[in-house]
């Protein structure tokens, strides 16, 4: 790769490790993420195609990270460079509370990995300052990642946010419907709200993680259109561009973190031209990351002095993180769990459940406890190997064009990827920003290869962009998203030097890739019970894809403008479903459509229990399979057979019985009770059913005990039963926590709801 001197077989291969482990970075970060495949809403309504990785495919790309990460320092020991034994230690401690929570409990799983492929990431990274022409090839990669993500972002703003609106506002009822949300709810007012602002956030699903990418990149591009204007101008005005394309992203946010990360690059490349550029090391961006997190505590000792809510709410979820790492400072409470603990703990006056408290120190504090700490310390000692020293061989060698070839082909394999993915609902004109990107990307990293760009400029564009990114992480999710965490650590990682410690000693690098080998290990034998759950989805919604193009078509004959065509087509799916002959008309279609569809839902009830029996601790798996014995319970009330509606109704609590349930699966087995209450309105159960309902809601209370609309039904489930005492205790939690939800009115109780309230509670 560099015609310097030979490479050695340890070179090669740390080579191959670094393109490996980016690759798969720029994989992640392209592609969306699917946690409940086929089932986050009912696919016998609305079945839209699979386009993001699902839990099983995320758990293996992030055990890809693993071992190609590995592969670096294994080849770093057959480079006979040492490592620091002190920071192993730190990574092992770190990985072995990863490791527990990995094998305890598989709702942990996925989040638990994706810890390991930040930090196996972040390790990998900083050995790119030891290896000829790796610092060109991944800095230029990384930066130029932004260009295409921009016109992403654009291409939604402006084509996609409109139509995507305007489908929206046609099928609304059946949306809401297939998601269990009723007309005026707050999941269906909260929908709605983010979905009428216009915003760009690629496959990232957060304006804000979009914002520190195309902020980084663009800080970066500035510096380097700074450094080389004196030489090579059109190179700088081709950055320049560049970084004022990125900005635009940024301004598409519209995210205040956003602008203010963005001038903060800003300003650290320009310092790079001024004698103070010495001073932009790791040491002052752990003091401004610092700051930061001051700022935050500042802005909550402030509280509703001020009308801002943005940064109150940050720091309502720092302390929120720190009332968790308290209740267990030795092993957190594990990750992909911190949401349930937050709502238990949270300070009074937030509102919001929130699955992360918007900082990557405190999020893994809160969910690793003294791993948390560790891995804390091993990205502050990652930071502090920040300066502007230019590593030894940072240059790409007289003969930059097989590195240019690598990048291409860094770049364009990632790409084939996402797309790939994204084929079923990708058009011919959604192809454009794309691929536009993918080749304005190529080119942009071609010119950064070639030695236009100083060594010294390279470098400190580099570290603008990591820096950026470190800051925005102290107040947004970008370093602990699934999606983006690994790429936001692998950047982080290439501004740090690979510095030789004391000492020959090799056991640094040894205890690392251990340590790394036996949690990949660790986390493989958790994906065999994640696969069978995710296969036993798919069968389950096999049938429900064909069920729900025929609903379609039906729900369409009204407005079509070719009824008998699409009455042809009706008829010869159910006769394919159904296996006898269905005529054209609707009377024919109608009864064969719930003949069918009763068929389907009954198949996918016993898969469903398989994926329970796979994955017991996945209240949404329990709920979809409910869902299904409520549908085929109320078919069976319409046709008469009650007896069997008991019987299945008896089945769908079942699942919920005996078993250690979250708060969603107390407050949906509550649903349940009071469903069957309507259903047999004359049964002489229905005051037992009541009592269940409230147990279940109050279950769900001791879990989640600040929302107002919780409160108030239990109130009004009292009132049935004709206790006045317990309903004006629950109407007086209700007033009290819609008070609380003043800082966000809309998750509060609305003014019917609210005199309802106040006149048990006067009462």
């Amino acid at each position: 790769m560099d015609e310097l001197r030979p490479m050695s077989m340890g070179d090669r291969v740390v080579w191959v490790g670094l393109v490996a482990t980016l690759m798969l970075c720029l994989a992640r970060a392209m592609i969306e993420h699917d946690p409940f495949p086929w089932w986050s809403s009912d696919p016998f309504v609305f079945a839209p195609p699979l386009t993001g990785l699902t839990p099983r495919w995320a758990l293996l790309l992030n055990t890809c990270i693993l071992l190609s990460s590995t592969l670096t320092v294994l080849g770093q020991i057959l480079r006979g460079r040492p490592a620091s034994l002190l920071q192993s230690i730190l990574i092992l401690i770190g990985f072995a509370v990863i490791g527990y929570h990995a094998q305890a409990n598989l709702e942990r799983t996925l989040d638990a990995s994706t810890i390991a492929a930040v930090i196996a990431a972040l390790v990998a990274a900083t050995t790119a300052s030891t290896l000829p022409g790796a610092p060109r090839v991944l800095g230029s990669v990384c930066v130029g990642f932004a260009i295409m993500l921009t016109l992403v972002g654009a291409y939604e703003v402006y084509v996609s946010h409109p139509q995507t609106l305007e489908i929206y506002e046609q099928g609304r009822d059946s949306f809401l419907s297939a998601r269990g949300w009723s007309e005026g709810s707050f999941e269906a007012l909260s929908y709605e709200r983010r979905l009428r602002n216009p915003e760009p956030v690629a496959w990232f699903g957060l304006t804000n993680v979009f914002a520190s990418f195309v902020a980084a990149s663009a800080g970066a591009l500035f510096t380097f259109g700074l450094g080389c204007y004196r030489k090579h101008r059109n190179s700088a005005q081709a950055y320049f561009i560049a970084a004022l394309a990125c900005g635009y992203g940024v301004y598409l946010c519209n995210s205040k973190g956003g602008f203010a990360v963005l001038a903060i690059g800003i300003a650290m490349g320009a310092a790079t031209q001024t004698r103070i550029r010495e001073r932009l090391n790791g040491q002052s961006l752990l003091i401004l990351c610092g700051l930061t997190i001051g700022a935050l505590l500042v802005r909550g000792m402030l509280g509703e002095v001020i009308g801002e809510r943005s940064l109150l709410f940050r720091y309502q979820y720092l302390v929120g993180a720190m009332n968790i790492w308290i209740a267990d400072p030795l092993l957190g409470c594990g990750p992909g769990l911190f949401q349930d603990r937050y709502a238990l703990l949270k300070p009074a006056l937030s509102p919001e459940d929130v699955a992360s408290p918007h900082s990557v120190l405190f999020a893994w504090i809160a969910t690793l406890g003294i791993g948390g700490v560790a891995l804390c310390v091993v990205l502050c000692r990652s930071v502090l190997r920040y300066d502007m020293d230019t590593p030894e061989h940072i240059t790409a060698g007289p003969c930059p064009t097989p590195l240019i070839k690598l990048a291409a082909l860094v770049i364009i394999l990632p790409c084939l990827v996402s797309l790939q993915m994204q084929t079923a609902v990708l058009g011919a004109m959604d192809l454009a920003p794309i691929l536009l990107g993918m080749l304005i990307w190529i080119g942009l990293a071609a010119l950064t290869i070639r030695p236009t760009v100083p060594d010294q400029v390279l470098r400190a564009g580099v570290l603008v962009a990591a820096g950026v990114l470190l800051v925005h992480a102290m107040i947004e999710v970008t370093g602990t998203l699934i999606v983006s965490a690994p790429l936001w650590a692998f950047m982080l990682g290439l501004a740090a030097q690979e510095r030789k410690p004391r000492g020959s000693s090799h056991l640094g690098h040894a205890c690392t890739a251990g340590g790394g080998l036996v949690l990949t290990a660790v986390l493989l034998t958790m994906w065999g019970p994640l696969n069978r759950w995710e296969r036993s989805l798919h069968a389950g919604a096999h049938d429900a894809v064909p069920i729900a193009d025929v609903r379609a078509l039906v729900n369409g004959l009204e407005y079509t403008a070719t009824p008998e065509i699409d009455a042809d087509r009706i008829s010869s799916a159910l006769s394919s479903l159904l296996g006898v002959p269905v005529g054209r008309s609707l009377d024919s279609i109608i009864p064969a459509l719930n003949q069918a569809e009763f068929s389907a839902r009954s198949a996918s009830v016993e898969h469903l229990r398989d994926a329970i029996d796979a994955f017991p601790s996945h209240t949404p798996t329990r709920i979809a399979a409910s869902q299904q014995l409520l549908w085929i319970a109320s078919i069976q009330i319409g046709v008469g057979r009650p007896e069997d509606a008991s019987r299945t109704w008896d089945d769908a609590t079942e699942l919920f019985a005996d078993k250690p349930l979250d708060a969603q699966g107390q407050r949906w087995l509550g649903n349940i009770w009071l469903g069957r209450v309507s259903a047999f309105p004359e049964s002489t159960e229905r005051e037992r059913w009541l009592r269940e309902a409230i147990d279940a809601l109050e279950g769900a209370y001791e879990r989640t005990p600040n929302d107002p609309h919780l409160s108030l039904r239990i109130m009004t489930l009292w009132l049935e039963l004709g206790s006045r005492r317990e309903a004006v205790e629950w109407a007086e939690r209700s007033l009290e926590i819609h008070e609380r939800m003043r800082l966000d009115p809309i998750r509060g109780l609305d003014e019917a709801a609210l005199a309802q309230a106040r006149d048990v509670a006067e009462d």
